[in-house]
């Protein structure tokens, strides 16, 4: 089995996370999270150099990848998965984080070497909130065994976001990701909480309400309550 490491052309590993963590971070064999086709990487735009090895979209077209070239969607790359007789498209999102950008505060996307990046609400979290994890398994379309370290975001970062999400779109996939991390996160919404009280003053998490004296969690319980419908397959 080989191993992926990709710090040569990102700069260092610090500087690459996998934001859509909730799988990694919370999964429970005896209630297997329903997956996703989505991947959110969330890209350091201070820490990764113009010039590298391998640039980011030099190694995801080397992998297969295929570039999103709609103006709105740039920051989007795809790539058709076979299992058995079934294609599926995967979606690769890069995102960044909103501060400390040279793309001024009204454009959506920041230049990242030769890729653009959505700015998202949230991700400037990930960056000092993750957990290190090794995933392995075998490569798609045949491709072998491999494994890989990655950085993917903890609980605090993976609320905020998700909250984010549930507040400015209508996708009953985003409380399902939320429900089913609050309901497999080890030690439970004890937990949760006790990660999130440390962050209380910190602007990104006090404006989504996520925990206020008194009412913990109350914004997201009520968001997942009428984010939820009868025919959502979640």
């Amino acid at each position: 089995m080989n191993s992926v490491d990709y710090s040569d052309s990102i700069g260092n590993r610090s500087s690459l996370w996998v934001a859509s963590s909730q799988l990694l971070i919370a999964n429970d064999p005896s209630d297997p999270h329903r997956g996703t086709l989505d991947v959110d990487l969330a890209l350091n735009h201070l820490e990764i150099p113009e010039e590298a090895y391998a640039t980011i979209h030099e190694l995801l077209v080397g992998h297969g990848y295929r570039h999103n070239t709609e103006k709105a969607k740039q920051f989007q790359y795809f790539r058709d998965i076979e299992l058995g007789e079934t294609t599926y498209t995967v979606v690769v999102d890069l995102l960044t984080g909103q501060y400390d950008v040279d793309s001024g505060k009204k454009r959506r996307h920041e230049p990242i070497q030769d890729v653009m990046a959505l700015k998202a609400r949230g991700v400037d979290l990930v960056y000092s909130r993750f957990k290190e994890v090794e995933i392995s398994g075998e490569l798609p379309n045949r491709g072998g065994k491999y494994s890989a370290k990655c950085r993917v975001a903890d609980v605090v970062p993976l609320t905020v976001m998700k909250a984010v999400c549930m507040e400015d779109r209508y996708k009953s996939k985003d409380a399902y990701d939320l429900y089913y991390t609050i309901r497999h996160y080890p030690g439970g919404l004890p937990a949760i909480v006790a990660a999130l009280k440390p962050d209380l003053n910190n602007g990104l998490v006090a404006e989504q309400r996520i925990c206020s004296p008194g009412l913990p969690l109350r914004s997201i319980v009520m968001l997942i309550k009428g984010s939820f419908n009868s025919g959502s397959p979640y």
